[in-house]
């Protein structure tokens, strides 16, 4: 996803526990709070587990931009 994005312009971000040794040159690693403060769209890439569950709800939301999708 985050090359598909990449190559139709977007500015891609990320975040995590810890960043990846493997994370393409173009993908701009970030805290979480700045994230959600700069995308327009999210997308999350984890496994359904307990420690997932919830991770992002109506207070990550409201920290978005108000134009984000």
């Amino acid at each position: 996803l985050a090359q598909r994005a990449n190559g139709i312009g977007l500015v891609v971000l990320a975040t995590g526990r810890r960043r990846p040794d493997d994370l393409p040159h173009y993908v701009e690693w970030t805290n979480p709070n700045e994230l959600l403060a700069r995308s327009d769209y999210i997308a999350l890439h984890v496994p359904a587990t307990p420690e997932t569950k919830g991770m992002i709800g109506a207070a990550e939301f409201a920290r978005m931009k108000p134009s984000a999708y």
